[in-house]
């Protein structure tokens, strides 16, 4: 049997975190661990990858130098997961009197300014190693082979835009993984509502069956067009859902369950979301409504014949002088360039 969680002492930990503490605060730490484990680490890595991983680190010496990175960049995820979710639960002690913050005479309890300070760049890093992980399992599926043909993964390709570096093509999110991940159940009820209305079940259908071997190149023709679309309407759908902070370095988007203390919307900024909410649906519309007008006036039974024997597809001469024109789209007569 394999560890059960993927550290087991403190100076495990302190390898990846520098916690200062006793080796007995390590007992503090094993609940907090297992949290994170179950609600982040499992949700992007299958069962098998993850007892195979753990059987790895188990063995000291790794099968190759693959397992040994995946196991570097999982535990330095977990163990900012841990420096977060255990900050705060630290510094407080429950007594029969309630709670109380602990303080000798050497030490005393961090500023609420340095806290928040430390919760943040923890929250920044926790992110980023996440986005690691994620991306090493990615880009190294022949070695991990539980995880290639895993379910979660398997369910992402049934996504017109199945990972973060084409999410990020359409709709700019720093190719974050665990920022995509955040806006997996947006894209899927944009895709079963939104783009199922305009272009109808028998094209997404046939589409994402291609996507799943290969597109063709009229397929293709089409693909930043609707991954567009996708990635602008996922995106108004998700952020009234998201915690999000301006700041100098631009818009930080948190998870609301972190519970990050201090930031608060203002109402300028509840002003600048509505502006991106509005922003993103007009631009989504608008690629979907131009992709349209382009399969009602080229499809026919050898070209995209799936939307042409479909409901949605209109054999009109279509009026396009009241499409939204942004971007730098030219508009041939005929039909709208992709």
């Amino acid at each position: 049997m394999p560890r059960k969680h993927i550290f087991t002492s403190l100076e495990e930990v302190q390898s990846y975190y520098p916690f200062q503490t006793s080796p007995d605060f390590f007992d503090d730490l094993k609940p907090t661990m297992k949290l994170v484990e179950l609600k982040f680490i499992l949700t992007d890595i299958d069962a098998a990858t993850w007892t195979a991983l753990r059987t790895e680190i188990d063995a000291l010496t790794f099968t190759n130098a693959s397992w040994e990175e995946l196991a570097s960049r999982a535990m330095q995820a977990v163990a900012y997961l841990i420096a977060l979710y255990h900050m705060d639960k630290a510094n407080v002690i429950f007594s029969s009197t309630g709670l109380l913050v602990a303080k000798t005479e050497q030490t005393v309890p961090a500023s609420e300014a340095r806290a928040q300070k430390l919760r943040l760049q923890l929250l920044k890093d926790v992110q980023t190693s996440l986005d690691l992980l994620i991306s090493y399992l990615e880009d190294n599926t022949a070695v991990f082979t539980d995880w290639a043909t895993s379910e979660m993964r398997v369910d992402r390709s049934l996504l017109f835009i199945p990972t973060a570096r084409q999410f990020d093509d359409a709709y700019t999110i720093s190719e974050n993984r665990y920022m995509f991940r955040k806006l997996l159940p947006s894209q899927r009820r944009i895709i079963d509502n939104e783009i199922q209305a305009h272009l109808g079940r028998p094209f997404l259908q046939a589409y994402l069956t291609e996507s799943l071997t290969g597109l063709s190149a009229d397929s293709r023709a089409i693909t930043a067009r609707l991954h567009r679309a996708v990635a602008y309407l996922t995106m108004a759908d998700a952020l009234p859902r998201l915690q999000i902070q301006f700041g100098p370095e631009g818009i930080a988007i948190f998870d609301s369950e972190y519970g990050v203390q201090g930031a608060r919307r203002q109402d300028s900024d509840l002003n600048r979301i509505t502006f991106l909410i509005d922003d993103a649906r007009e631009k989504g519309l608008s690629e979907i409504t131009r992709l349209k007008y382009f399969l009602d006036e080229n499809s026919s039974l050898t070209l995209y014949p799936a939307y042409f024997l479909s409901p949605a597809y209109a054999n009109l001469d279509v009026d396009h002088t009241d499409l939204n024109n942004y971007g730098d789209d030219t508009e041939p007569k005929n039909h709208f360039a992709l």
